[in-house]
């Protein structure tokens, strides 16, 4: 099927039965959160891949994360130089006690947040 990659992923969503659940957000991760004013259940950052950016996206995010919902963060296996923010902060950042359940599956880190 041709197309773009956003309509591919449009298509991956409703094939999944999961359009009324997903909420997709195109920019900035930062930009993006600034306008946010509900809480979310599922957070999947892939956004900048360095220290700085990363730690900005996930900054901005937390707050809207209820305790108790998850966080998947995208190449957490990458350790190249300014492109491993998302390895560091899965190993240094998400962690006990505020991280339960953490699992690494390929390379996304899945965690439940436990507290705030």
């Amino acid at each position: 099927m041709a197309g773009t990659l956003r309509e591919e992923y449009d298509r991956n969503v409703a094939r999944s039965g999961l359009t009324g659940f997903v909420t997709t957000h195109v920019g900035r991760a930062e930009e993006v959160a600034a306008t946010r004013t509900l809480p979310i259940d599922l957070l999947f950052i892939d956004d900048d891949h360095s220290r700085e950016g990363f730690q900005a996206a996930f900054k901005a995010w937390m707050p809207f994360l209820k305790v108790g919902g998850l966080l998947a963060l995208h190449s957490t296996t990458t350790t190249e130089e300014h492109h491993d923010g998302f390895c560091v902060l899965a190993n240094q950042v998400v962690v006990a006690p505020q991280w339960a359940e953490k699992r690494l599956v390929r390379t996304t880190t899945f965690a439940r947040k436990v507290r705030d």
